[in-house]
């Protein structure tokens, strides 16, 4: 898929967003804590109501789980820890004389 194109799908995706097709991250959280078989409906977000968010998260990450609500039919490469980074994250030294 060409660079265009891409940007094109990515924009396609944020239009959805922001017209509320397609429910914002942190939306979609929201609704998952909230619909959480142990939310007590009084704000706090306990230890295994967080545990669940951020298997879910690794899940839709790595591709295991389709979340339509937050991406519809845009699909996108799952997230490795081998892609994570492919530049190095090494820093200059500003040295003066």
């Amino acid at each position: 898929m060409c660079m265009v194109s891409v940007h094109v799908r990515y924009l396609d995706l944020v239009v959805q967003r922001a017209t509320g097709e397609l429910l914002t991250p942190a939306t979609w959280m929201r609704r998952f804590v909230q619909t959480h078989p142990s939310y007590k409906k009084d704000s706090v977000v306990s230890q295994d109501i967080a545990y669940d968010l951020l298997q879910r998260i690794d899940q839709i990450s790595r591709g295991a789980v389709k979340e339509p609500a937050l991406y519809g039919d845009f699909t996108f490469e799952p997230i490795t820890k081998e892609d994570a980074f492919p530049a190095s994250l090494g820093h200059k030294t500003n040295k003066q004389s």
